[in-house]
């Protein structure tokens, strides 16, 4: 479920790396905003990728804790709420600290 678009955020941030890449190489004066640009474009697309990869991990585990209680019988397995949002505090976090590092980073590049 999460998985795709983390693949398709990692691929645009890849190209929006090899665009700057490209740019840095071919022109050698190039437009002043250019490079900050494109690389608020990777981190930003590099963050959401490895937050949405958290969640695809915890999605299979989440997956795999409800085959268990149901193989079972209810005896093991099950959703323990501590983990629930102790996965949510970890995913709230990542994102927060992610998009706070990008914006230090284009801000330090002013």
């Amino acid at each position: 479920m999460f998985l795709f678009p983390a693949l398709i955020l990692s691929t645009l941030a890849n190209a929006s790396n090899i665009a700057l890449e490209v740019t840095a190489n071919i022109f050698w004066t190039a437009p002043v905003q250019l490079e900050p640009a494109l690389e608020g474009i990777a981190l930003f697309f590099t963050e959401w990728a490895i937050l949405l990869l958290f969640l695809s991990i915890i999605a299979v585990l989440r997956n795999r804790e409800s085959a268990l209680h149901k193989a079972t019988g209810g005896k093991a397995g099950g959703h323990n709420p501590i983990f629930t949002g102790v996965y949510a505090i970890l995913a709230l976090s990542l994102f927060i600290l992610g998009t706070a590092c990008m914006s230090m980073i284009i801000m330090h590049m002013f």
